[in-house]
């Protein structure tokens, strides 16, 4: 019997092509994935961004003033409207439900509009045609365009 030979080849290996390119391939995959992952990462700041449109948060109150004028002095600026309280009681909202118009530039308080209609009275104006600052949480002072 003859010895064997030690230049014998093994069996070729079943799917070795495939298998190398499927290697391949999830390496370039991995490769473009961490690019891609460098470059959003760069960007983050402009990519990802938050805006609070409701009154959840908002800390800028309105301060009654000691004695209250009469009649109610204007209390902000809208689009070049003043606003003006339509009387200083102050109104109960939830501050979810509250959302946010403007922002004075001149006093700092924002503007809001109420997404429920309150009061429900019949004949009444609906609650779209009044803006409200927030005085406190879930408290606001009802405006209407001054004259």
């Amino acid at each position: 019997m003859s010895a064997p030979s030690p230049f014998t080849e093994s069996a070729p290996m079943v799917g070795a092509r495939a298998a190398g390119l499927l290697g391949g391939g999830l390496l370039i995959g991995l490769l473009v994935l961490a690019v891609f992952a460098r470059v959003d990462r760069e960007r983050a700041g402009t990519l990802e961004s938050f805006s609070e449109t409701t009154a959840v948060g908002d800390n800028v109150h309105y301060l009654l003033p000691a004695p209250l004028p009469d009649p109610p002095v204007a209390v902000a600026r809208l689009h070049g409207q003043t606003l003006a309280p339509v009387s200083y009681a102050k109104v109960e909202l939830r501050d979810t439900r509250m959302q946010a118009v403007a922002r004075d530039p001149e006093t700092r308080l924002s503007i809001y509009i109420s997404r429920d209609s309150w009061p429900p009275v019949a004949g009444a104006p609906s609650d779209e045609s009044f803006y409200y600052v927030k005085t406190a949480s879930n408290e606001y002072l009802r405006l209407h365009p001054a004259p």
